[in-house]
Parts: C-alpha cells; sequence; structure tokens
C-alpha cells in the first residue's frame, strides 16, 4: 500500500488536537501580524504542513518569531507540533457535509445543515477542551462563596439560563449583563469568589474590563 504524503509527518499523542479549529477560535482576538499568519494558515493549510517556518513566515510577511509566537499562543510547544495537528487534520475524512442554509431550501433542508452545524461545534468543542482545566473550574465553581456570572448583548440569556441550573444545584449565585453593574459588583469580590464570563468572540470589553476588575479585586 502507497504511504501517505503525510507519513512524514508521524502524529504523537502529545500533541494537541484541533489545530484549525484553535486558530479560528482564537483568530478575533489576533493582532495584525499574528492574523497574517493566521490567514496563511487557513487559506492554505497544506503550506504550513510541507513549507519550513521560514517559508510561512515569507508567505505572510511576517518573522519567523511571529510564526512561532502564533503556534505557542496555539498550545502547541513549535511549529512542528503544529504540522502534525494540521497534518491529522487535513488526513481525516469529512464525516458530515456543513454548509450555508440557502434561500431555496426546504423545511426538511434547513433542519439538517442547523442539527449537522450544531453537532459539528460541539464535537470541535470536544477536541479541544482541556480536561484537567474543566476539573479544576468545576471545583473552583463548587467550593466558591458566590458565584459571579456575567455577559452583555447576545450573551446575555446564556449567562441568566447559566444561572438558572447553577441555582438548582444549590450554588450561590448572581447574573449581571449590565454592564457597568457587573463591573461594580467585580470590584466587590473577594478570594472566596469567583467569576464566570460568557463571551462569544472572547475579546468583548466590558466582559474582558469586569473579568480584570474581579482578578484585581482577588476573585
Amino acid at each position: 500500500m502507497p504511504k501517505s504524503r503525510f507519513s512524514a509527518l508521524q502524529p504523537s499523542p502529545e500533541v494537541p488536537a484541533g489545530a484549525l479549529i484553535r486558530l479560528r477560535g482564537l483568530y478575533p482576538s489576533l493582532k495584525a501580524a499574528l492574523r497574517k499568519v493566521a490567514d496563511v494558515t487557513l487559506e492554505r493549510p497544506e503550506l504550513a504542513i510541507y513549507a519550513s517556518v521560514n517559508e510561512v513566515a515569507a508567505a505572510a510577511e511576517v518573522s519567523e518569531a511571529t510564526v512561532m509566537r502564533l503556534c505557542r499562543l496555539l498550545g502547541f510547544r513549535g511549529f512542528q507540533d503544529f504540522k502534525i495537528a494540521l497534518a491529522r487534520e487535513l488526513v481525516t475524512p469529512l464525516q458530515r457535509l456543513h454548509e450555508e442554509v440557502a434561500e431555496g431550501d426546504d423545511a426538511a433542508t434547513i433542519v439538517h445543515k442547523v442539527f449537522n452545524a450544531n453537532m459539528a461545534a460541539l464535537q470541535d468543542t470536544l477536541a479541544v477542551l482541556d480536561m484537567e482545566a474543566m476539573d479544576a473550574a468545576a471545583r473552583w465553581l463548587q467550593a466558591a462563596r458566590l458565584i459571579l456570572l456575567i455577559g452583555v448583548g447576545t450573551s446575555g440569556p446564556i449567562v441568566t439560563d447559566a444561572a438558572n441550573k447553577f441555582f438548582r444545584l444549590g450554588l450561590m449565585v448572581q447574573a449581571i449583563t449590565d454592564a457597568h453593574l457587573m463591573m461594580m459588583a467585580a470590584a466587590l469580590l473577594t478570594s472566596q469568589d469567583v467569576l464566570l464570563a460568557v463571551s462569544h468572540s472572547g475579546s468583548t470589553r466590558d466582559t474582558a474590563e469586569t473579568a480584570k476588575a474581579a482578578k484585581e479585586a482577588g476573585a
């Protein structure tokens, strides 16, 4: 049987999965130089697999250090691990075809597309979850005197729903979706409290500033 053209990149269980998933998730918060590397990788992933770090840097018109910095931001030890993770994703067969809902789609087609998109989102999230961090977060939430849940805009309903579920578990929760109120509440937190922030982009200014205030308060 002929060898795969990716066989030179031997997968290691120590290499994190989901390079492209991580990259898409981090993209909105990237600085201009890092975003150039991300653009090259997302548009031409095979280039990143076969090219050297110098060649990727040249294609993105940035320094080699910028390429390495992006790899580490994504959770990889270096460029080689990043290449291995990319190769894994490109040789994994697509199980589902995800398409945008089109104007001419009938009800059944729309339902299938929406379900497939949501299932894909869950699978993508599972692929990049840090289970040790999840376990630590669960312990902090369980031990907290107060859990302050914050989020603005479209994150607001998620915050409210989470608060309702936490209440049912017997946890002390306060949910705030007003930017000014959540900043004031964060300033009153202590080392016994936990702040849980919800943001789709991960870079919502009011949410990020409130998280910073909570950390400074000791939460």
